[in-house]
């Protein structure tokens, strides 16, 4: 890859989350090469689709590709009234899965992004149900809504002993 575009493309690029997870090969063709949870391009990718994460509805959206984006609006955080542009968030690497820190009324909660996927996009349900798995057939880089697979905690610990 050349200089320039490895350059062009790390300016879209989750390092942080690129390193966690070994440094995967990456397409040359920055930023809709990138896989999803890595992107943190502002715009849409092709096929994209973005819905209001339910609880944080004022704040946050859920693409069909796996990436949040928070929503723009005024802050108060630094003691003064900002305006901030709406941004791709940054994922991270928590107990083996794809994870988000949401804030609401200053307490953050990390959720599972292929939990928060497969709720918004495929079948509702208790996101606090901890006995139901969500798990993408294409490994942790792959959070589009026809890879997840959503199992009971019995029947993921049958399909691990089939293995």
């Amino acid at each position: 890859m050349h200089e320039r575009q490895w350059l062009n493309q790390r300016l879209w690029l989750n390092q942080r989350l690129w390193h966690a997870l070994g440094c995967p090969t990456l397409s040359e063709s920055a930023p809709t090469g990138i896989p999803a949870c890595l992107n943190l391009w502002d715009q849409e990718l092709p096929g994209e689709v973005f819905k209001p994460i339910t609880g944080y509805q004022t704040a946050y959206e859920i693409s069909n590709r796996g990436r949040v984006r928070k929503k723009a609006g005024w802050s108060l955080a630094t003691g003064r009234k900002v305006w901030l542009y709406s941004q791709i968030m940054r994922l991270s690497l928590k107990k083996g899965s794809l994870s988000i820190g949401l804030t609401l009324n200053r307490v953050k909660r990390y959720h599972s992004v292929a939990r928060l996927v497969y709720a918004h996009f495929v079948e509702p349900f208790d996101l606090k149900d901890r006995h139901i798995l969500i798990i993408s057939q294409k490994g942790p880089l792959e959070l589009s809504v026809d890879q997840l697979q959503k199992l009971s905690a019995s029947e993921h610990k049958k399909l691990l002993h089939m293995r």
